[in-house]
């Protein structure tokens, strides 16, 4: 889940400074990922700006884990007051309408590992019906703001695992997230971009620490089971309906669909 929301404006007369951050933040060497520009004096965030990559590499064991599910929901908080600036509260008061929303991989950087969902979007449909089921490419979406406001509505998010899936951090306390990992973003890997002892991939440190969100990992071999993936679709819709309820949440609709 390396995903960036919103950006920087670096105050310093130097073009070449900003070249170097770009080539610096865009390049296979990370040694400075962390460094403040040369001459730079300020760094404006005119919305906000949030990037979890690094997650996995700063995951710990024990005490220093407690407390991060609501920390987290916290920074989700944060991110959606600024992104939706000044309309949050109000738009936050609203009932969700309960989607079951699908995040297609457009412009992949790993095409033949990617999932659009072809097999389970008409199953999907048939048992919610069209206007609760979204298929949606989120790089085409004109605003941050209709991003993050699908996300809000959604029950039960379907996603590829990396980058594409950035989108759930958006979503409602006890909705449902499916992760379809393959290759070389399957959930357990060797490599760099690890956690320590752990071989867990980057976001799947988020997911399996936020707890708001409960994530179900689909791997490559399993994407064709369809009986199985749409009754654990069912199964997921219907805990995230119980738990909007037991928070005295409903639907725009007022409904629980089996």
């Amino acid at each position: 889940m390396s995903g960036v929301y919103g950006g920087v404006v670096v105050n310093t007369t130097n073009n070449e400074d900003v070249s170097n951050a770009i080539n610096l933040h865009g390049s296979e060497d990370e040694s400075g990922w962390n460094q403040m520009l040369p001459n730079a004096t300020l760094v404006l965030l005119p919305t906000v700006l949030a990037g979890i990559g690094k997650h996995g590499q700063m995951m710990c064991e024990g005490d220093c884990a407690l407390h991060r599910s609501s920390q987290l929901f916290s920074f989700r908080s944060y991110l959606l007051r600024n992104i939706l600036y000044p309309n949050y509260e109000s738009i936050s008061k609203q009932l969700p309408a309960g989607y079951i929303t699908f995040s297609l991989p457009g412009g992949s950087s790993r095409p033949h590992e990617v999932s659009f969902f072809e097999n389970i979007i008409p199953i999907a449909k048939d048992l919610y019906g069209e206007e609760k089921v979204k298929v949606v490419d989120m790089a085409k979406l004109p605003t941050f703001q209709e991003e993050a406001h699908l996300a809000m509505n959604t029950a039960v998010f379907f996603a590829n695992h990396g980058g594409g899936s950035s989108t759930s951090i958006f979503l409602p306390w006890g909705s449902s997230v499916f992760l379809y990992a393959a290759g070389a973003h399957a959930k357990y890997k060797d490599g760099p971009w690890i956690d320590i002892g752990k071989k867990v991939h980057l976001d799947s440190i988020f997911y399996a620490t936020s707890s708001y969100i409960r994530p179900t990992w689909i791997h490559e071999n399993e994407r064709d089971d369809v009986v199985r993936i749409a009754k654990m679709l069912q199964s997921e819709y219907k805990r995230t309906m119980e738990s909007w309820i037991e928070r005295g949440i409903h639907t725009n609709d007022g409904q629980i669909q089996d």
